[in-house]
């Protein structure tokens, strides 16, 4: 994006975003179907078209449109709908990405676009909780991925719901551990 900006004049750069965008979930959806599905999964040529849709908002400041407080409120928890509703809908069979992560990617963008603190949704996200957890979220990713790897690996069979439940209260510890003491001294960092 940083290559794009130079043709930030005119529509050039957003034609070669939804262009990129596009191509990236076609190329998602072929890859679920007909390709490798764990390069699907991890390459970012498959995936960028999830980070694509935040620079369409951001291109078209849609984000920054004045909309009535009824639109708001009904995007808004639509789109919070959508993102609560793939947690459920999609299993371990439901192909990703594809055209199946539409429902929480347009969520999201709803969410973006409309919620605000006047919003339903904008006034649950904003609970103390719910930030809290959005605060370590980038720690939780990261690791959650080994203690689980780890955790299957030092298994016989499949892990005991008691060994789940200890390890994803062991990511939260070391996702605020992370985020105190790593990313936040970075982020004030001169």
């Amino acid at each position: 994006l940083l290559a794009l900006y130079a043709f930030r004049k005119g529509k050039s750069l957003s034609a070669i975003v939804i262009a990129l965008t596009l191509a990236s979930l076609l190329l998602s959806q072929y890859m679920a179907f007909k390709g490798d599905s764990a390069a699907n999964f991890y390459l970012i040529s498959s995936r960028a078209w999830e980070l694509l849709f935040g620079s369409i908002i951001s291109i078209y400041k849609f984000d920054q449109i004045s909309y009535t407080r009824p639109v708001r409120q009904i995007a808004s928890l639509t789109g919070l709908t959508m993102v609560i509703a793939s947690f459920f809908c999609f299993d371990a069979d439901t192909p990703f990405p594809s055209f199946y992560t539409l429902l929480p990617v347009i969520g999201a963008s709803l969410i973006i676009i409309f919620a605000d603190r006047q919003t339903l949704a904008g006034k649950l996200l904003s609970l103390k909780p719910i930030v809290a957890v959005g605060l370590i979220s980038y720690s939780l990713y990261l690791w959650h991925q080994p203690l689980f790897a780890f955790l299957r690996m030092k298994s016989s069979g499949e892990p005991s719901e008691a060994l789940f439940i200890l390890a994803v209260l062991l990511t939260f510890v070391l996702a605020f551990l992370s985020y105190r003491y790593v990313e936040t001294p970075f982020r004030r960092s001169p």
